[in-house]
């Protein structure tokens, strides 16, 4: 996975380099301060943040998936391993859902900036959309079960309240490890889902820059051919 996010990365820095066109005296790495190169690069760099955020999410939720199983299993599992697995489990549901954010921002963006992008992309800002609404939803069923809300557990003292209340009992403890286990399983498919969906961007994103620096290096080949043939009629 990380040597296909650094080739791809790569790719996209020599298609910046590309299109900045010849090396200018003065200027940094020869880009002349190009607007266009630097969107380029940061585009490489949330991509690259993003692709390996997403895969730490996935993992960190399949721990939490483990642990909470373990405490379904195992009658012994003390109360306060529970509740820590249940915080963790939290933080990385929202740590998700804002990747799942930013992909969306980073979609609009990279339409907003190229605006050819959009007419051969597809829908993919709309399936990042989906996905955020269908994550929001899948935790909330599992939530309702217990009489709780997504609301409710955004808040860290609110989900602690709520951590407090259910501990009273042997059921409720149960109950908040069985909900956190259906909240993990349904994670660890979402962050599969933004994987893939996070791929099928990068992808879209080289496909669209290698098409539009062909186009621009066929510009200038015309262009260069025009003032040549200019420039032999002016000399005879």
């Amino acid at each position: 996975m990380k040597k296909l996010i650094r080739k791809n990365s790569l790719a996209i820095v020599l298609m910046a380099a590309a299109i900045a066109g010849p090396a200018q005296a003065g200027t940094v790495a020869g880009f002349g301060g190009s607007t266009e190169v630097t969107q380029i690069l940061n585009n490489v760099e949330l991509i690259t943040q993003t692709a390996q955020q997403v895969s730490q999410t996935e993992q960190q939720v399949k721990m939490v998936q483990i642990q909470l199983q373990q405490a379904l299993t195992n009658p012994n599992t003390p109360w306060s391993q529970t509740v820590q697995s249940l915080q963790n489990l939290r933080n990385a549901v929202q740590k998700g859902q804002a990747i799942g954010y930013q992909l969306s921002g980073l979609e609009q963006q990279f339409k907003n900036t190229y605006r050819g992008y959009g007419q051969s992309s597809g829908n993919l800002l709309n399936d990042f959309i989906r996905w955020n609404n269908t994550t929001r939803d899948s935790i909330q069923g599992a939530l309702t079960a217990a009489g709780m809300t997504v609301d409710q557990i955004n808040s860290e003292s609110g989900m602690i309240d709520n951590l407090r209340a259910m501990g009273q009992s042997a059921q409720g403890q149960m109950q908040a490890a069985q909900v956190g286990n259906a909240i993990s399983i349904e994670m660890v498919q979402q962050m599969r889902q933004l994987r893939q969906l996070q791929a099928a961007q990068m992808q879209a994103h080289n496909a669209y820059l290698a098409g539009d620096n062909e186009q621009k290096a066929a510009t200038r080949a015309a262009n260069d051919s025009i003032f040549n043939v200019r420039k032999t009629k002016i000399t005879q």
